[in-house]
C-alpha cells in the first residue's frame, strides 16, 4: 500500500471561472487552481453551522494517506454570493463567500459508472477491490454514516474511487457531546458484503477489517497537524479539539464495536 502527504490549497472567488453543470447540492466547475492552471472540479458548498467541510478533508486526508483511491487534489473554494445565487437561485446566500469543498473531476471513460444496488455482481467485484477492507476501517474510525455503494466510482479492473465524505463523525452537524457518546451505526460496506450477521461481525470480515485498522495510527500521525490546522480554521476554538480526540479514541477501532461480539444498539 503506498501513500502520500497531502495538501489542500484555498482558492478565492476569483479563482471560478464558470459552471459545467449544476444539481441540487452541488456543481461541477471550471476553477483556476495554485499553479493558475484551469482545472474542473465537484465543488459542494456548506452552511456555516454544518463541519461537513471538515469532515470530507479528514475522509480525503486520511483516505490519501493510506494509499485509498480519492479524488487525486482538493481545494477549499470560497465561492462568491454572486455565483452562488447564479448556481442556486432558490437558496438563501450570505453577503460573503461561502464555504465549499472542491474536488477534482476524475477523468476516466467509465467514471459515471456509480453502483447503488445490491446486486452480486457489485459484490462480487468489490470483494476483488484491494482497498475494501481498509476503507471499511476507515469509515468505522471516522463514524461515517453515509459509506454506501453508490459513494463509489468504478474506474475499470479491481479498483474504485471514494467520494463524499461529508457525514463523517455520525453526521455533518455534530456537537462536541455526541462525539463523546456517538449514536449507533452500522456501516453499509460492511453490510452490503456479508460482513455483519444479525447485528456481529463475521469472524473472518473482523479479521480483516482489524488487521486493515492497523494503518490508522501511521496515517493519524502524518496527518495530525494538518487535521488540527483546518478543525481550528472550520469549527473554531471551542470545538476544535472533539474530531481529534475521537479520532484518537478509536484507533485501530479499538473502542468500536468491532473489537467486541456485540453490534446491537446498547440502552
Amino acid at each position: 500500500m503506498t501513500s502520500k502527504n497531502p495538501t489542500i490549497h484555498v482558492l478565492g472567488p476569483e479563482r471560478h471561472a464558470g459552471w459545467a453543470c449544476v444539481s441540487p447540492t452541488s456543481a461541477l466547475a471550471d476553477l483556476i487552481d495554485e499553479n493558475k492552471q484551469h482545472v474542473m472540479a465537484y465543488i459542494k458548498p456548506f452552511p456555516r453551522n454544518s463541519r461537513g467541510c471538515f469532515s470530507e478533508i479528514s475522509r480525503w486526508t486520511l483516505a490519501t494517506s493510506q494509499g485509498i483511491s480519492t479524488s487525486p487534489k482538493v481545494w477549499i473554494h470560497l465561492l462568491s454570493p454572486e455565483r452562488a445565487r447564479e448556481a442556486w437561485p432558490d437558496q438563501i446566500w450570505p453577503d460573503e463567500p461561502t464555504i465549499c469543498f472542491a474536488s477534482a473531476e476524475i477523468n476516466n471513460d467509465i467514471a459515471d459508472c456509480q453502483f447503488q444496488t445490491d446486486s452480486p455482481l457489485l459484490i462480487e467485484m468489490l470483494l476483488k477491490w484491494p482497498m475494501l477492507y481498509h476503507t471499511i476501517a476507515l469509515d468505522i474510525w471516522l463514524d461515517n454514516i453515509d459509506s454506501h455503494a453508490g459513494n463509489l466510482i468504478w474506474t475499470g479492473g479491481n479498483d474504485f474511487v471514494v467520494i463524499d465524505g461529508a457525514e463523517c463523525f455520525g453526521g455533518q452537524f455534530w456537537t462536541a457531546a455526541q462525539l463523546e457518546n456517538p449514536a449507533y451505526s452500522i456501516n453499509k460496506l460492511a453490510a452490503l458484503i456479508g460482513a455483519i450477521d444479525d447485528f456481529a461481525p463475521t469472524a473472518s470480515a473482523k479479521i480483516k477489517i482489524l488487521a486493515a485498522s492497523t494503518s490508522h495510527n501511521a496515517a493519524f500521525i502524518s496527518c495530525e497537524s494538518l487535521l488540527q490546522e483546518w478543525a481550528r480554521k472550520l469549527i473554531g476554538p471551542q470545538e476544535c479539539h472533539a474530531p481529534l480526540d475521537a479520532l484518537r479514541r478509536g484507533l485501530g477501532l479499538v473502542n468500536t464495536r468491532w473489537n467486541t461480539n456485540a453490534l446491537q444498539p446498547t440502552h
